[in-house]
């Protein structure tokens, strides 16, 4: 059982899912990956959404945001373990507390950060992906940059 697709439906779909997970992960062997595995699960779900673009844009952004933090727990753990071998290196301390400041921002804020300074995205690229508007990008940055700040001269 599941949905059934012409060849050009499914391909229109899969474009979809594929510039969108394009536009996060920047890799055009990730995403076509992503695009594959969210037509799949349309065609296995049990009934039509309202909306089959609409459901392939959330379902390859939700993959591909998997994706990127899947990477980031790597580079995390990598980093960690760069930091004990080599605990006096400047590098491997402001990679800690990169992560940490990652760690300390909301999962949206999180993502916003690593859209607009990892991956270079602009505010409005950002907030299109996370589905939410340009002023909430903004306010998240800044809450996170006051929350660290805040952070830094409590240490001092």
């Amino acid at each position: 059982m599941g949905i059934k697709l012409t060849d050009e439906e499914a391909e229109h779909l899969r474009q979809v899912a594929f510039r969108v997970s394009c536009k996060v992960l920047r890799s055009e062997q990730n995403a076509f990956d992503i695009a594959q595995e969210t037509v799949k699960r349309l065609l296995e779900a049990k009934t039509m959404p309202d909306s089959p673009a609409a459901w392939c844009t959330t379902t390859a952004l939700r993959l591909s945001l998997n994706l990127v933090r899947d990477r980031t727990n790597r580079v995390r753990i990598l980093d960690q373990n760069a930091a004990a071998l080599e605990p006096a290196a400047e590098d491997a301390e402001q990679r800690v507390q990169l992560m940490e400041l990652f760690e300390s921002a909301s999962e949206r804020a999180a993502m916003a950060l690593w859209f607009r300074f990892v991956n270079g995205m602009s505010s409005k690229e950002t907030a299109e992906l996370l589905n939410v508007s340009e002023r909430t990008i903004r306010d998240d940055l800044a809450k996170v940059r006051e929350d660290w700040k805040r952070r830094l001269e409590e240490e001092e």
